[in-house]
């Protein structure tokens, strides 16, 4: 009995490791290495999360199964009658499930935290260093997408930063630091953007505990001059003749993504059973020629789960930020939204591994609601220093 005690800690002591072995494995397998060690960890901590989720009585789970049982039925109707989701897929968001209830039983602390995030940063590194090319490093995917990889390790990051209730420094924002340079690296517009904004904001959170309005002017009068200078920098003279911004700004207009976007929503008005259920693939050819990707995470939603699941993932997303906002989280607000915006220039989250980490941000609040407004700030309380 005392030996099967133990195998039990050190299995419980181990899932957070798993969790972050999830992540890691995810990016090698992006990286033309084997999928074999993410899928095996993928159906364990899945079977295990769900096996959690029905034992464990600590946690407020009626959100959550409230979430999936909607977007699992919803993937069922599709199946039925759009065509756009497969029972594989569904089998694998059941799967999902459960990586999402184990991040809450098993919550990462800081140093998991750490160890994800800059191992992340040293693969990519690792393929700077080598001499890679950004654009032909992950299969499948263009360069820009790197920056999805970077910024779900910073959402890591800073999770665990948060669980383990640890006072924020200021090599904390190292990491943004770190993201905003690979993604320049890469030649992504969108992952500079959402890198930009993501590094803005966590200064501006971190220097409001430690400044006063004047200087908080300063940096924002800093924001908006660099701003003027990439905006107005070639008819002043200043950014005249740079390949580099020229390069980024061509790979910005020669995307394909709002004319699939406009060619999916002309589609979706066009039906009730497409609007309510989501618009078949087939019916969009340039989404076709792109393997079913519509470079947007909620317009993948709403083509896999149709509109209910959309309306009720909007309700829990706004509800989320508008209690971080109302709280004072505003590490935890800025993750949250930069997480949302990132998603909305890639396919990454629903269906995909980047769902767990944004269901776990958006669900905090409502399954720790019933316990009481303490333990969710004995959670996440830290303090500036």
């Amino acid at each position: 009995m005392n030996l099967l005690f133990v195998c039990r800690k050190m299995l419980r002591a181990s899932i957070p490791w798993l969790l972050v072995l999830f992540f890691l494995t995810n990016i090698w397998r992006k990286m033309n290495h084997s999928a074999l060690p993410f899928i095996i960890i993928l159906v364990f901590l899945g079977v295990l999360g769900i096996l959690d989720s029905i034992v464990n009585e600590k946690l407020n789970k009626r959100i959550v199964f409230l979430f999936y049982t909607v977007y699992l039925s919803t993937g069922f109707l599709n199946w039925c009658l759009i065509g756009n989701v497969s029972l594989g897929d569904l089998a694998k968001d059941l799967l999902l499930c459960g990586v999402l209830f184990e991040l809450f039983v098993s919550p990462i602390h800081y140093f998991h935290g750490f160890v994800s995030f800059y191992v992340s940063v040293l693969l990519f590194i690792d393929a700077f260093l080598s001499g890679e090319v950004a654009h032909e490093l992950l299969s499948g995917a263009s360069g820009n997408y790197i920056s999805v990889f970077l910024i779900l390790s910073e959402s890591i990051y800073y999770m665990g930063l948060c669980n383990s209730q640890r006072t924020i420094l200021v090599w904390d924002l190292l990491p943004v630091v770190l993201c905003l340079m690979l993604s320049i690296w890469a030649v992504g517009r969108s992952g500079i953007i959402c890198s930009t904004l993501f590094l803005f904001l966590m200064v501006f959170s971190f220097m409001k505990q430690r400044w006063n309005n004047k200087h908080l002017s300063i940096l924002l009068c800093i924001v908006i001059l660099l701003s003027i200078v990439y905006l107005f920098g070639d008819g002043l003279g200043i950014l005249e003749n740079n390949d580099y911004l020229r390069k980024l700004e061509e790979q910005g207009l020669e995307t394909s993504r709002y004319s699939m976007w406009q060619a999916y929503w002309n589609q979706m008005v066009s039906s009730p059973s497409f609007f309510l259920f989501g618009v078949p693939f087939e019916q969009v050819p340039i989404i076709q020629m792109f393997d079913n990707n519509t470079h947007n995470s909620f317009i993948q939603l709403h083509a896999l789960n149709g509109m209910l699941a959309f309306i009720l993932l909007f309700y829990f997303v706004c509800y989320a930020l508008v209690y971080y906002f109302k709280h004072g989280r505003s590490v935890l607000f800025v993750v949250l939204l930069v997480y949302v915006i990132r998603g909305m220039t890639d396919k990454f989250i629903f269906g995909e591994f980047g769902m767990p980490v944004l269901l776990y941000f958006t669900m905090f609040p409502f399954v720790y609601l019933e316990d009481s407004t303490i333990q969710i700030q004995k959670s996440y309380e830290y303090e500036y220093k």
